[in-house]
């Protein structure tokens, strides 16, 4: 289910809001849910339609426990060295299973709009919230949102305030 960032539950709390997050028009939410992590992209709807009143909300999820697995392969296995335990040279992608789901992120150089330098996270364990039937969540996390934005800092404190 898509999250209003707008009118939140009490059982949802908005732990990073960054309007400047390297898309034009888009502000970017990280919503905690009981459950999950919801990495949400709002912008004002288009032609595409609306999912909240006046807007498109693009969202993937990740399991809770997932928000330091994903702060620690960024770090340690994308921007480190083979030699300092980060991946072999031309390997351009990272995979886990998190509490059952599998989880997937790849560097990319043009992460959801031309040269915004970031990644791509997916989860095939997830019901997609855009196809009927099908398992695949994904989402783009830009290098400006990581370190600029501190959203990096921001997934390393999650679990430590579980």
């Amino acid at each position: 289910m898509l999250i209003n960032p707008f009118n939140l539950t009490q059982y949802q709390k908005v732990l990073f809001h960054e309007p400047d997050n390297g898309y034009e028009h888009n502000d970017f939410y990280l919503v905690r849910t009981d459950d999950y992590l919801a990495f949400l992209y709002v912008c004002e709807a288009d032609e595409l339609g609306e999912h909240i009143p006046g807007y498109q909300v693009f969202q993937f999820e990740l399991p809770i426990n997932a928000a330091s697995w994903l702060a620690d392969a960024i770090e340690n296995k994308f921007w480190k060295s083979a030699e300092l335990g980060g991946l072999p040279s031309g390997v351009y992608h990272y995979e886990e299973v998190i509490e059952g789901e599998n989880l997937y992120i790849t560097r990319e150089m043009n992460a959801g709009a031309k040269g915004q330098n970031g990644f791509m996270v997916i989860n095939s364990s997830r019901d997609s919230l855009i196809f009927a039937n099908k398992k695949l969540q994904k989402g783009y996390l830009t290098d400006k949102l990581l370190l600029d934005k501190k959203l990096l800092e921001a997934l390393k404190q999650i679990n430590s305030h579980c």
